[in-house]
């Protein structure tokens, strides 16, 4: 009797106090910017954005904020930008480092940590990873159920770059179906 009642205890402390990739489900978007809400919310707040973009579709736009955040979770950040398909908030992204200052080690693990304290420790890592113009150096990778958030460290035309990538799996699938 007693092990049920210590098993119990841990069980549900682990469920009150332990963090899970649920949590991003639940929370479905970054800050005040929820998945599935529409472009009209934010027009205040944005400025289109088409530098970089690489799909052609007219249903996808791109825009970032006006006032960025000088910092997210203590990392300075380079841009923040939200993605729309049909209108519809899909895919938020989070910049960090540029041409003039690299994204670092240390502040990939900063938001290593924090992330970690917010979603848990069960999440894939992947490295050394290429692609046609650059090389990813580092990856943690929280997949929910709706929700998936990369947290990326990368070599691009000779710069170190990372970026934060929160999405809603259903809309993003969707919107690169309609790019086929």
């Amino acid at each position: 009797m007693r092990n049920v009642i210590l098993i119990l205890a841990f069980v549900c402390g682990s469920s009150i106090f332990g963090q899970s990739v649920r949590d991003l489900d639940e929370k479905n978007g970054f800050r005040d910017f929820k998945f599935g809400t529409g472009l009209y919310l934010y027009l205040s707040q944005v400025e289109r954005y088409k530098e970089g973009e690489f799909l052609k579709n007219p249903d996808i736009t791109t825009y970032k904020l006006k006032n960025v955040p000088t910092t997210v979770w203590g990392v300075k950040t380079d841009r923040i930008r939200l993605t729309f398909f049909k209108n519809v908030l899909s895919y938020v992204s989070i910049d960090f480092g540029s041409i003039y200052s690299d994204f670092t080690e240390d502040e990939y693990n900063k938001l290593l940590g924090f992330l970690e304290g917010l979603y848990g420790d069960n999440y894939y890592v992947d490295t050394n990873r290429k692609s046609s113009n650059s090389l990813i150096l580092k990856s943690s990778i929280w997949d929910g159920r709706n929700v998936r958030l990369e947290l990326i460290r990368m070599k691009y035309k000779g710069s170190i770059i990372g970026y934060i990538s929160i999405f809603d799996k259903n809309l993003n699938h969707k919107m690169l179906s309609s790019e086929l």
